[in-house]
């Protein structure tokens, strides 16, 4: 009682962020409390808790960095109660979403710098000094060295990773904020799409009145954008999507075989990504066009670079630290209440949109068939949870 008061009945991450935080001060009871959490045949989760090794989690090994500032986050020692860390990470989710989404059409939009591949690069070398620094410098969080034979792995899931990421780019480089998280909005069809071809796993009939309602809003609006010469933006988000649905069915096994938490996983995906994009970037004559951009020296620009980088960090990290505090629904919520709210500032943003009723009513339907999807897939949840 000690170690667990505020998360008895709570498995997995919770009682291991419950030890985690109690093992420098109760030693002897966490060492007891650990050998009995892994005899009751708890199944550790795919991702490992945010700061802590992944290696504990797959191998039940000593917990490292004990006491760091993202420890103390997750245990709840910023925050006074499970609620209000679960609300204040959900908060931070659609902040850094809402915010990318702009901060991402701005670039091109406001400063006409529209280098995708010279960009991404950008943010991954960024991302990987990050972690670095915030690893080994400041001890905020943990992930493994990079390895070969664990590289080859995730390897394959890079592809898929950095093709979606690029792709996702260039598609809201084309289209309007609004028609983009539409686009955003079919990723649930093929990832039910992939699930079947790859594990032969069947959707139920709930599910698949939802994801055509997705689909609908999508055809009404990508008719109304067609007509406005934007096709080529649509038919880029959904190879985008299609990217995406592979990459969440593919990395689930190679994370498990790596033994990676979410952090493992970024630095991995940057490292890898590097190699792949710097040779496209100037084969294509991207880098000698960018270094005759001409607001280099820009305050403005340099400032708004410097937020593109550091918010794609920090998005992958709100997205970890709501789906660990957080239940399924909370999270669903959040990312529907991000989408719903950029859509409709999208409206008003970056020129506008030329709006029409075939328009109107495929947002829409788009947006209830997300939200509806989101309870669906909330209630599969609580029934899987209710039988064990």
């Amino acid at each position: 009682s000690v170690l667990c008061g505020n998360c008895c009945g709570w498995r997995d991450t919770r009682t291991l962020l419950c030890l985690r935080a109690s093992a420098s001060k109760f030693p002897m009871a966490a060492e007891s409390a650990r050998d009995r959490f892994h005899s009751h045949g708890s199944s550790a989760p795919m991702s490992a808790p945010l700061g802590t090794d992944s290696s504990y989690v797959h191998k039940g090994t000593d917990l490292p960095n004990e006491g760091s500032f993202f420890d103390r986050l997750l245990s709840g020692m910023l925050f006074s109660s499970d609620q209000a860390r679960g609300i204040a990470a959900a908060l931070f989710y659609v902040v850094m979403s809402f915010s990318m989404v702009f901060v991402n059409k701005s670039l091109p939009e406001i400063f006409d710098f529209s280098h995708t591949n010279l960009l991404l690069v950008m943010q991954f070398a960024f991302t990987i000094i990050l972690l670095r620094v915030s690893r080994d410098v400041f001890h905020l969080v943990d992930f493994q060295d990079f390895d070969t034979t664990k590289a080859r792995i995730i390897a394959p899931v890079s592809l898929f990773y950095v093709g979606n990421v690029a792709l996702g780019l260039l598609s809201l480089r084309i289209l309007k904020v609004p028609s983009f998280n539409v686009v955003k909005q079919l990723n649930p069809v093929f990832v039910i799409m992939m699930d079947f071809v790859v594990a032969g796993k069947r959707t139920g009939e709930e599910t698949i009145r939802s994801v055509l309602l997705l689909v609908v809003g999508a055809v009404l609006c990508a008719n109304h954008d067609a007509a406005n010469g934007d096709l080529l933006g649509w038919i880029v988000g959904v190879v985008a999507c299609l990217m995406q649905a592979t990459y969440l069915v593919l990395i689930k096994s190679a994370s498990q075989k790596a033994h990676f938490g979410t952090f493992d996983i970024t630095y991995y995906h940057c490292i890898l990504s590097l190699p792949l994009l710097t040779p496209v970037m100037f084969v294509t004559g991207e880098f000698s066009e960018a270094m005759q951009y001409q607001h280099w020296s820009s305050g403005a620009f340099l400032t708004m670079l410097f937020i593109f980088n550091l918010f794609g960090f920090f998005l992958n990290f709100s997205i970890f630290l709501s789906t660990n505090l957080n239940s399924p629904l909370t999270t669903a919520v959040a990312g529907q209440i991000k989408g719903f709210a950029s859509t409709i500032v999208g409206f008003f943003t970056f020129g506008g949109v030329t709006v029409s009723m075939t328009y109107i009513v495929g947002v829409l339907i788009n947006v209830c068939g997300g939200w509806y999807y989101a309870y669906l897939k909330y209630q599969e949840r609580a029934r899987t949870i209710m039988s064990q």
